[in-house]
């Protein structure tokens, strides 16, 4: 019930300060390590389009910094900080958006809370899903945003 509480929280919170106008375009939606091949330092290849579609581009970024910028649990920022300087070679980041990156992180974080919820815990008890990803982790990542989005310049 507590879990129930706090996601029901969530959503209402993301329903109501959803950004309005941030730019949007063709999305992976699911860029993990294990989705993105490198070869001998150079990107090589994008796998798993199953959840690509059309979005935000901060939802990409949000949710590349939670997968790949991770180090024992907690977000590397000096790697989001690189992260975000390449992106930003290739793509510029409005200021809009910079103002929108807090939704973001925690709208990843919620996609993720729950997409883990359902695969490694409410399989009639039994964990099917290898390897275990604990769906905990995300509510510890939800009270960190806001350091997060301070240290990387967002708002």
């Amino acid at each position: 019930p507590a879990v129930d509480l706090e996601i029901r929280q969530w959503l209402r919170w993301l329903h109501q300060h959803e950004p309005k106008k941030i730019p949007q375009g063709l999305i992976h939606a699911d860029l993990f390590p294990e989705n993105i091949l490198f070869e001998k330092g150079r990107l090589k290849g994008i796998l798993d389009f199953e959840a690509a579609g059309w979005g935000s581009h901060l939802f990409d970024i949000a949710t590349t910094i939670h997968a790949c910028c991770l180090r024992r649990q907690r977000i590397d920022l000096r790697l989001a900080r690189e992260f975000l300087r390449s992106y930003r070679r290739v793509r510029k980041i409005t200021s809009k958006e910079t103002g929108a990156f807090g939704y973001f992180f925690c709208q990843s974080a919620v996609r993720f809370l729950l997409t883990r919820l359902r695969d490694f815990e409410l399989k009639d008890g039994e964990v099917r899903a290898k390897p275990f990803k604990d769906y905990r982790e995300y509510f510890n990542r939800l009270s960190e945003i806001p350091g997060w989005i301070k240290a990387l310049g967002g708002k």
